[in-house]
């Protein structure tokens, strides 16, 4: 006889809570309406291109957005206080520009 195996009940009205996904993204596109600002996270191929089913669009409230910002702020001092100053490359010029 097949053993059945118990299953989890569903609450009326619960939403469903998707698994957990990591994303690797080396790139953030910015967007910022009156009601939302959206950030593309995405992993580009350093040819210039985005590979294809890369990007995990966001919307904040503008709200969220600035909440966010001061999150990321204090948490970015504490990373450089305790490993140091984070030194941004410059981006490099094409030699057609000069």
């Amino acid at each position: 006889m097949e053993e059945k195996k118990p299953t989890a009940k569903k609450e009326i009205g619960a939403p469903e809570v998707p698994a957990e996904r990591t994303f690797y993204a080396n790139f953030a596109g910015f967007k910022v309406g009156l009601y939302d600002f959206i950030i593309d996270f995405g992993r580009n191929d350093f040819s210039g291109g985005v590979i294809e089913d890369s990007v995990i669009r966001i919307y904040f409230s503008p709200q969220h957005a600035k909440s966010l910002h001061m999150i990321l702020g204090k948490q970015i001092q504490k990373y450089e206080e305790r490993f140091g100053q984070i030194i941004l490359e410059e981006k490099k010029k094409d030699k057609k520009e000069g």
